[in-house]
Order: structure tokens, then C-alpha cells, then sequence
């Protein structure tokens, strides 16, 4: 009997990636389907995986990076003149391009034995992403110190800025003050962690919450290596609150609420 491979290539950045492999892995987890997942260094996140996270040791799952004589499991664009779905028809591998839980089970789309999925978002059930993606070492002790800031009431606050105009359009600066002084209120103890990619926001809270503003001085990008580490220690030191207070429309504060179960409040 043939076994079943399921080709991913997870695109966009920390988070889109998060949610596409999570979700592929809790997917084939009770079927008889391999899971090959490409890992693609780019300028959308500018590191390889094991930069980042311990090798995933989870059965029927192999990780691999992303190169140029892989260019079969490249995403079709106009750039390579969709040479890659060219050659995936010819070798007769089944395609599901940019699946998502809105068009429904992605069991029904897979044909034969070779199948490949490009995607930048989830596909059903993420299951424990802490199970799947664990920092390495060294970013471990970097949350370690930072937890040991923590007080018994550390609330997580994630305020997005750059270039998501919806989001902050949908999140003021005003809201994140109202709900913040009203915790304080609740409890003259409270601290924050505070990630936000905006220097200006982090001055501002700061000022107003003089000694209760928690964060880690690395700068944020997805176009470094160092950008990712700040990022992703940002991450999870938002899901170690009591609970985060996040931006709306971010993938980024959902993310952090869902890697160990965190309230979280929009």
C-alpha cells in the first residue's frame, strides 16, 4: 500500500508559518499521511527554523530547508514563470494552493499519493502549538530572565503599529489606557509586559506607568535574524501573562494567546 505525502510550504511570516505547520500536523495526526514541510529563509522571515526553534520530533513529520534545487515545492509566481506548477502537473502532484478553514476540510482535496499545499494560514484545528514549536536554548533563558521580572500579576500587552493600518485603526492608544488604568485600579500590583514594534508607544506607556511597563530591548524585524528572535521572545513572553490585552486584527496577539491557552482581550 502507497503512502500518502502531504508536500507543505508554509509562507509569510512568524505567525502565518505558525498556524499553517500547527495546523497541518494536528491534520494528519490521525491518518496514515506523511507531512514534508519546506521552510523558505526569505526576506518575509529571514532566519531558518532551526535558527529559531528545536528540530520538531513528531512521527510521519520531517522539516526541511528550503533550497534552490527544491524548486519543485517553490511557490508558482510570475517571477519563476510558474515553472514549479508546471513541474508538479508533469510529475502528477496533486496542487491545493492557499487553503484555508473558510473553503472546508482539506481531506476532501487530497488526491493520490503526492499532494502540495502552499499556504499562509491555518487549516483547521491548530492543536498545542507549544508542543510543535519550542524556542532554542538560549532564547529559553532569554524569557527565563524575563519571567523572573514577572510579579504574581503581569498582564500582557500587545500593541501592533507599522504597517497594519486596520489594525490600528481598530485598536487607539486610548482603549489600550482605559482598560490598562482599569486594571490597576483592580489591583495597584499589576505590571505589563509590553511588546509593540512602535518606539514611540513604548516611551508614551512608560511615562504613564512609570515602573510597570515590562519589555525586551531587541529590535523587531522579520529581515534579521536577530529581528526574529526579538520577535518570537516577544511571543512567548506574552503568553506567560495572566492574560493579554492584544490588538485586533493580529495575528500576532492570537498567536500569543493560543501557545499556552492565554486569555485574551481585544
Amino acid at each position: 500500500m502507497s503512502t500518502k505525502t502531504l508536500y507543505l510550504l508554509p509562507y509569510g511570516g512568524l505567525c502565518n508559518r505558525i498556524n499553517a505547520i500547527s495546523s497541518s500536523i494536528k491534520f494528519i495526526e490521525n491518518t496514515d499521511i506523511k507531512l514534508k514541510i519546506f521552510w523558505e529563509n526569505n526576506l518575509d522571515l529571514k532566519a531558518d527554523f532551526i535558527d529559531l526553534f528545536e528540530p520538531i520530533k513528531i512521527k510521519n513529520v520531517t522539516l526541511i530547508k528550503l533550497q534552490w534545487y527544491h524548486i519543485v515545492y517553490f511557490r508558482a509566481r510570475k517571477t519563476n514563470l510558474f515553472i514549479p506548477r508546471i513541474l508538479r502537473n508533469l510529475l502528477g502532484i496533486n496542487q491545493i494552493q492557499n487553503w484555508s478553514t473558510k473553503q472546508g476540510n482539506l481531506i476532501d482535496k487530497i488526491e493520490g499519493n503526492k499532494n502540495y499545499l502552499s499556504t499562509c494560514h491555518s487549516i483547521g484545528n491548530k492543536g498545542a502549538i507549544g508542543n510543535v514549536f519550542k524556542p532554542i536554548l538560549p532564547l529559553r533563558n532569554e524569557l527565563k530572565g524575563l519571567q523572573e521580572k514577572f510579579s504574581k500579576k503581569t498582564i500582557g500587552i500587545h500593541i501592533r503599529r507599522g504597517d497594519h493600518i486596520s489594525a490600528i485603526e481598530a485598536s487607539p492608544i486610548e482603549n489600550f489606557y482605559t482598560k490598562m488604568d482599569e486594571e490597576i485600579i483592580k489591583d495597584k500590583n499589576t505590571v505589563f509586559y509590553l511588546a509593540t514594534d512602535s518606539k514611540e508607544i513604548k516611551s508614551s506607556l512608560e511615562k504613564r506607568y512609570q515602573g510597570k511597563i515590562i519589555s525586551y530591548e531587541m529590535p523587531l524585524t522579520r529581515k534579521s535574524k536577530s529581528g526574529m528572535f526579538g520577535a518570537i521572545i516577544d511571543l512567548w513572553a506574552l503568553s506567560y501573562t495572566s492574560k493579554i490585552i492584544g490588538t485586533k486584527l493580529s495575528m500576532y496577539s492570537l498567536v500569543a494567546s493560543e501557545i499556552n491557552e492565554t486569555k485574551l482581550e481585544l
